[in-house]
């Protein structure tokens, strides 16, 4: 784990999975308003029932699948934790959340999508409009993937963010040590008397 749960890589991290996270929420939204199909949301009569909508529909599946991919992106963490895919146990529950919400997204029967109070976006009629939140999904998976793999850990990206907390040395005893190792050319001392 790292060293510290408010290090500048941590929060880093976080802050980045925010933007990701609200950027897709925010293009996916986007892209329902732009639907000719697409009805806004009654907001002028106190009366009207409007938990079943399709803003709904768009914010149920982009944040559940968003709860998904942020957990496999978070799982991985080298040196101390491995891969998610090494986790069977883990894949599995990621596997049967993912295949669940695509299929309640894609062929919910009419009692279960009524139980999770899902507006029916007219499915023959605008399978494109599911392919293309799809899309926005898996990008935003990819996206967070890479990031966390990829980008964070890069080397060039850790030495601006070390810049950024402006930290001379580390303030632990053991990492005090391990530098003063780390600079001795000779260590370990081998005394050739023995």
């Amino acid at each position: 784990p790292p060293g510290s749960l408010s290090g500048v890589h941590v929060i880093a991290s976080l802050c980045i999975q925010i933007v990701l996270q609200s950027g897709f929420q925010a293009g996916a939204y986007s892209y329902l308003e732009s639907n000719d199909w697409y009805v806004p949301l009654n907001v002028t009569d106190p009366n009207a029932d409007n938990i079943n909508c399709s803003e709904n529909f768009v914010v149920f599946f982009v944040g559940a699948f968003q709860y998904i991919w942020v957990a496999m992106a978070f799982s991985q963490g080298k040196p101390y934790r491995l891969p998610f895919y090494t986790n069977y146990l883990f894949l599995l529950v990621l596997s049967l959340l993912v295949l669940s919400t695509f299929g309640l997204m894609y062929v919910a029967p009419y009692k279960l999508a009524n139980f999770f109070q899902l507006t029916s976006i007219p499915a023959y009629e605008h399978w494109t409009f599911r392919y293309i939140l799809t899309a926005l999904i898996v990008s935003n998976f990819l996206l967070s993937y890479v990031t966390e793999v990829l980008i964070l850990p890069n080397k060039h990206v850790m030495g601006f963010l070390r810049r950024l907390r402006r930290k001379k040395q580390p303030k632990n005893r053991y990492k005090l040590v391990e530098q003063s190792i780390q600079a001795d050319p000779g260590w370990p001392h081998i005394d050739s008397k023995r």
